[in-house]
């Protein structure tokens, strides 16, 4: 399945699920375009779509089969971003720590009156 467009690369499940609930007014609201991307992925389905089809709509545009997998794929980003995060701030710290060490700290500005 090959997605029509890219994932963020820091998405956001928030994000998503209010997509979908977007994508699901629009086609109640009679939006040829929301209709046309939901009979893109679900020609079969009967509108107005339901919020679950409309996540799965949604999940299909960004490449993926079902909305669990693209949550696994957001929460998996989120993980790495969080690890990131994480990894950055250590090595911050371990930094300041050896400065301290080695006798150097770090310039002050100076006060300003």
């Amino acid at each position: 399945m090959t997605a029509s467009k890219p994932l963020p690369t820091r998405p956001s499940l928030e994000s998503l699920r209010k997509q979908a609930k977007k994508l699901a007014r629009d086609i109640a609201a009679g939006d040829a375009g929301a209709v046309t991307r939901a009979q893109a992925h679900l020609p079969n389905v009967d509108l107005p779509l339901s919020q679950r089809n409309a996540q799965l709509v949604l999940a299909r545009e960004y490449g993926y089969a079902g909305w669990q997998d693209l949550t696994a794929e957001v929460s998996k980003r989120l993980s790495q971003s969080l690890e990131w995060a994480v990894a950055q701030a250590r090595r911050a710290i371990h930094e300041r720590a050896t400065r301290r060490e080695n006798g150097g700290s770090p310039a002050r500005r100076p006060r300003r009156c």
